[in-house]
């Protein structure tokens, strides 16, 4: 009998598993409704067994040189922010933070430093007072970029990243 059970729990993982495959495998889709519908199934997975496996491959995704895998890792961790309440795991606020600072950073077009921006505003605003350090930190990043010579590397990408970040986190009402 327990083996009986210890093999169906063996066959819930591996379709866990694969599921968790497939939907990983779908944020790096051209569509963005296929994208947001992935890091959805992603969330409800999350949900269910708040798997580190799940952190693990987002931060190795959120590193890909395809554009479209990191706007889907984006839109997974916009959906996580909302589940991984910042005052209730605070090394969860603390990995998503870094994950989006990183992120502003490895941003390749305007489109994409815009959601890294607004996914970081979510972040900020969903910790509320916990954020105070990091509202600090991106406004002196912003900053910096603003003050930075106009011949220095991507100066007008920094820029228009420093222009986003500052209206996002008025926007957004930061802490």
């Amino acid at each position: 009998e327990i083996s009986v059970r210890s093999a169906e729990m063996h066959g819930v993982a591996m379709a866990s598993s694969r599921e968790l495959e497939a939907a990983l495998q779908a944020l790096g889709h051209r569509s963005t409704n296929v994208r947001q519908t992935a890091a959805l199934r992603i969330r409800q997975m999350y949900e269910r067994s708040g798997s580190a496996a799940i952190l693990r491959r987002l931060v190795e995704a959120l590193s890909s040189s395809e554009t479209t895998r990191r706007l889907g890792v984006l839109a997974l961790v916009n959906e996580l922010i909302d589940v991984n309440e910042w005052s209730r795991v605070g090394t969860g606020a603390g990995r998503f933070y870094r994950l989006l600072r990183a992120a502003v950073e490895r941003a390749t077009s305007p489109d994409e430093l815009a959601i890294v921006v607004r996914t970081l505003g979510h972040a900020v605003r969903a910790a509320g007072s916990a954020a105070t350090d990091a509202t600090d930190t991106e406004l002196a990043r912003a900053l910096d970029w603003m003050a930075a010579s106009p011949e220095a590397p991507r100066a007008s990408f920094h820029r228009l990243g420093a222009c986003l970040i500052v209206t996002e986190l008025a926007e957004r009402g930061g802490p």
